[in-house]
């Protein structure tokens, strides 16, 4: 069996983890934003969501330009980064009512 599907979903995974981790991380800025920079932890916790952009980035690029890939590790990257867009959205729904 040829490993041309399994990269190609590699990629595809990193490439939507790192769209929600970025939109994640948009999403609990504004929130920190909106709550008057006055909550340490909605502060502490968009810096680490930020500083985990990078750590999607390195795999995505070696997988488009070197070809070497860890399908596991992209689909457990793409499942965190999921479960993070979900608990922010919901925090922020329930939040903003």
């Amino acid at each position: 069996m040829s490993e041309w599907p399994l990269l190609q979903l590699s990629v595809f995974f990193l490439f939507t983890a790192l769209i929600l981790q970025t939109m994640t991380a948009a999403m609990a800025t504004r929130r920190f934003f909106a709550a008057g920079m006055r909550d340490l932890a909605w502060g502490l916790f968009c810096v680490a969501l930020i500083l985990l952009i990078p750590l999607l980035w390195r795999p995505l690029e070696l997988a488009l330009h070197v070809g070497v890939y860890d399908f596991e590790q992209a689909m457990l990257a793409f499942c965190v980064a999921f479960a993070l867009f979900l608990s922010v959205s919901i925090v922020s729904a329930r939040r903003a009512r």
